[in-house]
């Protein structure tokens, strides 16, 4: 969504602006705008390490630019107009982005002050019944099985019947990737209360596993390599095989992200054996 709204408006820009000048504008305030804010940010951030005298430049840095994105908001063709093309731009955007932040930021605080639907959701996939909870006892002896896939399909049905066939415990991963590291991990990385397509997925595994009997345990993740969250919990489980689908992502995706079943089967332990199913 965020790289279709990135092209369709620079593409509306040029649709309603076809004159160099004023597009010109527009690049010159945008520019110095997100300069201004950038360092003005940098210059006033208490927990950012950066010396006094570091700070005087930057805050000098920050008023030039500013007092250059100030003179484009106000002047157009050398004389002083309000308002300029310029200056309707800036704040169209500003006050989109910043509407969009204030969304967001609304959007958690409302989840934050009602987590129990979320919560109660989570038990309601996690926490097995009773009898659920006997099949889900694990012999030391019996085999186990991991499968790892982003939705229900035939990779799904063909790992029940696997684990059927096998008498084996099947532990289901789903695991969702983050575009962006984050430096503190454990505090910000994502929980299977905001994943609603991890929360279907787990839904229709119950279900599957009620009606074939097999013990499940299901396994939510997420992180910036789904490779290495896959052999990461392929290893510490000590399963005996992973099954994995092909995927259905674009050539290129495959070329900027990389192939997860490629990453996998170059690492994964000689002892664990690896079905693909197609």
């Amino acid at each position: 969504m965020a790289l279709v709204i990135a092209t369709v408006i620079p593409i509306l820009t040029l649709v309603c602006l076809r004159e160099v000048g004023k597009l010109a504008a527009l690049y010159a305030i945008g520019v110095a705008g997100a300069i201004t804010i950038n360092v003005g940010s940098c210059t006033f951030a208490r927990n950012a390490s950066l010396s006094t005298v570091q700070r005087i430049l930057m805050g000098a840095v920050m008023v030039v630019m500013g007092a250059i994105a100030l003179t484009l908001a106000l002047y157009e063709n050398d004389k002083l107009t309000f308002p300029t093309n310029a200056l309707i731009f800036a704040v169209c955007i500003l006050g989109a982005g910043l509407g969009a932040r204030a969304a967001i930021k609304g959007w958690q605080r409302f989840r934050a002050a009602y987590p129990m639907p979320a919560a109660e959701l989570v038990r309601e996939i996690i926490a097995p019944s009773e009898a659920e909870a006997q099949r889900a006892i694990i012999a030391p002896e019996q085999p186990r099985l991991l499968v790892a896939l982003r939705g229900p399909g035939r990779t799904l049905n063909y790992a029940f019947d696997e684990a059927q066939r096998r008498n084996a415990a099947l532990f289901v991963l789903f695991v969702r990737e983050l575009a962006v590291p984050f430096p503190d991990r454990e505090r910000t990385r994502m929980g299977l209360e905001d994943d609603k397509e991890a929360q279907a997925l787990f839904h229709k595994v119950k279900e599957i596993a009620k009606e074939k009997e097999v013990p499940v345990i299901p396994i939510y993740d997420s992180g910036i390599s789904a490779a290495d969250a896959i052999l990461d919990h392929a290893v510490t489980l000590g399963v005996d095989c992973l099954i994995m689908g092909v995927s259905k992502r674009g050539a290129l995706w495959r070329v900027m992200k990389g192939d997860v079943l490629q990453d996998v089967m170059e690492i994964l332990p000689e002892q664990i054996s690896l079905l693909i199913h197609a």
